[in-house]
């Protein structure tokens, strides 16, 4: 039997074996990483604390613990109760991807991670690199994903607006006095703020969340 990759050896023979590895196991493990991906972020939707506030940095930077933690503690007291048990939380996450050759199917289940987060009720401020935002914002119909910063931004300099197709995606946050005086890397930095299309009051306090984090993000 001749196909794309030349003649198949005898089914399921060490010959067939290592046929099958050679050629297709991308075809296998990526979508195999990418449910494992899934089915873990969704128990861990189910049984994690719950927050008011999530904050999904993507991108090619490695952030380590002391600036993550930093920048958390930073933006925690900006952070209303959305849930009402008078106690306000705040989820930031980073989800790096690796860009070495042979480490495709990690990068796939990031991607697959950072699509869930959009998600999800409580998600609505993302920190992209340059890359990543040229990536989410020419996806079809980006701009109804996202907010323009014509709605949110507050005494927004002109020229930290990413625009494209005439929409207002994001902000470029590497003047921002808040990350700079703190030490944490902000050069290739965007704020991009999720549309909101729920109305409940908890999605309403979540999103206006996300718009003062950005703000104080951007100044």
């Amino acid at each position: 039997m001749a196909e794309k990759y030349g003649t198949v050896p005898p089914r399921f023979t060490g010959a067939w074996w290592e046929y099958f590895w050679t050629y297709y196991k991308w075809h296998v493990l990526i979508p195999l990483f990418a449910v494992i991906f899934a089915v873990v972020t969704i128990t861990q939707c189910a049984t994690r604390q719950k927050y008011d506030q999530t904050v999904t940095y993507a991108g090619h930077m490695v952030y380590s613990d002391e600036e993550m933690q930093k920048l958390h503690d930073l933006l925690l007291p900006e952070v209303d109760d959305t849930d009402g048990n008078k106690e306000s939380a705040l989820f930031l996450q980073q989800l790096t991807f690796s860009d070495q050759a042979g480490n495709e199917e990690f990068d796939y289940a990031v991607q697959t991670k950072l699509d869930i987060e959009l998600g999800n009720d409580n998600s609505y401020l993302f920190l992209y690199d340059a890359s990543e935002l040229e990536l989410m914002t020419n996806r079809e119909a980006a701009d109804e994903i996202y907010l323009s910063v014509s709605e949110w931004g507050e005494n927004i300099a002109p020229e930290k607006i990413y625009e494209k197709n005439g929409f207002r995606y994001a902000v470029n946050l590497k003047d921002s006095k808040i990350l700079r005086d703190n030490g944490i890397y902000c050069d290739d930095l965007y704020a991009v703020i999720k549309q909101n299309y729920s109305n409940d009051n908890k999605s309403a306090a979540a999103a206006a969340n996300a718009v003062r984090l950005a703000n104080i993000l951007a100044q």
